[in-house]
């Protein structure tokens, strides 16, 4: 069976406070600057970030099936 695909990702209010100051940022530069640009993450933090809820929903469906025997 398939793993179901998550269709969001919680942050921390680390992670949520950083991503508001790069948008923050970037709406600057459109303002002040007329400068259009988009502020990506990527790389391990994502990797890490995704594979962590794969493998907590994978550990948890295990955990339900084997209260069900």
């Amino acid at each position: 069976m398939a793993p179901d695909i998550r269709q969001e990702i919680h942050l921390t209010d680390a992670e949520d406070r950083l991503c508001a100051l790069l948008d923050e940022f970037t709406h600057h530069l459109a303002k002040e600057q007329d400068i259009r640009t988009t502020c990506r993450i990527s790389g391990g933090w994502v990797r890490d970030k995704v594979n962590f809820f794969f493998y907590f929903s994978k550990d948890l469906s295990r955990l339900e099936e084997s209260k069900r025997v």
